[in-house]
């Protein structure tokens, strides 16, 4: 599980995201939003208009403080799934741990998404106009969710690295979304013709490419990565199309040196005895047998270029056979 704090200004933004636009009721109390679901409230009521009231009415004891919205999320790994019940004991764990009791809260459930989460809306100003501190509230939380996790038999997740001990942070982590990215720039790099290529190949793999003085990519999920990162910066992938066009043209200039010779009689010379070899242009591979001198042509490949392009500048004016 991992667990995410962020400090905010507007109670009427968070909450109207947190609850959606929809609203159904139960006589006077309202229970489900559409995509979210309430699971609990403290010292809060109604319905969205409501709750934003209420925690400005409260927010106003105590006009000093710039940002009074703490907004927790809690996300399970995809597959993983609690039932309200177990939802609403996370949240009552969660209040305890973030020693936020007294304080204005709601929690609700989001359906939006292939994982399951829950947001919580905190009101950082209490009754009395004291604002509560945000001071290690990223270590707490993180704790939080080891804990759950054991509690809830979760999938585990590591702490952040600022938060391990020095033997952990000394430890490789294994970055699954990294990995995945890196793969994905390799495929797309194999016999990539330009820049335009290449970030149209990702795109078709959900991959966003963003060029600036450097390189970063935006997954599927909305996560930017910089090429460094991954091993890719665009140093590299610059060298890289730089390279394969080079090759490119390289082949295709040989080609066209070669090209008003093809299909013709090529002259191979063989410890001073000139032979006639009439195979079309190829590579040409040789084997002796005892005094025997043998000759076999094979078709011409890109990766003979540098060598074949140099041994035909060098032999062409004796138009000696490809010797490779």
């Amino acid at each position: 599980m991992i667990g995410k704090i962020i400090l905010g200004a507007s109670f009427g933004g968070c909450i109207a995201y947190c609850l959606g636009d929809k609203q159904v009721r139960k006589g006077a109390e309202v229970v489900h939003h559409g995509r979210a679901e309430l699971l609990s409230t403290r010292y809060c009521f109604g319905g969205k208009e409501d709750f934003t009231n209420q925690f400005q009415e409260v927010r106003a004891l105590n006009q000093k403080v710039q940002k009074p919205v703490m907004h927790i999320t809690l996300s399970l790994a995809p597959g993983e799934r609690l039932d309200r019940t177990q939802l609403i004991s996370l949240v009552a764990d969660l209040v305890q741990a973030m020693q936020v009791a007294d304080r204005q809260l709601l929690a609700v459930e989001h359906r939006d998404t292939a994982h399951q989460h829950v947001h919580l809306v905190i009101n950082r100003v209490g009754f009395d106009g004291r604002v509560l501190p945000d001071s290690h509230s990223y270590r707490k939380i993180a704790q939080f969710c080891r804990q759950a996790e054991e509690r809830y038999g979760l999938q585990r997740v590591p702490n952040p690295r600022r938060f391990q001990s020095p033997a952990g942070r000394a430890r490789p982590r294994k970055d699954q979304r990294k990995d995945h990215l890196r793969g994905e720039i390799e495929k797309a790099l194999v016999g990539c013709r330009n820049y335009d290529d290449f970030a149209l190949r990702l795109k078709a793999q959900g991959i966003k490419v963003l060029k600036g003085q450097g390189i970063a990519f935006l997954d599927d999920k909305g996560v930017k990565v910089k090429g460094s990162a991954v091993g890719h910066g665009w140093a590299r992938i610059e060298g890289i199309l730089k390279g394969q066009e080079a090759k490119r043209g390289l082949v295709g200039e040989m080609k066209e040196e070669v090209g008003s010779t093809l299909g013709q009689a090529v002259p191979v010379w063989d410890g001073g005895k000139r032979d006639t070899v009439s195979q079309g242009m190829g590579a040409k591979s040789e084997k002796r047998t005892g005094n025997t001198q043998e000759h076999s042509i094979r078709p011409l490949q890109e990766s003979d270029a540098p060598t074949l392009l140099g041994k035909l500048r060098k032999n062409k004016r004796n138009k000696y056979s490809w010797r490779l």
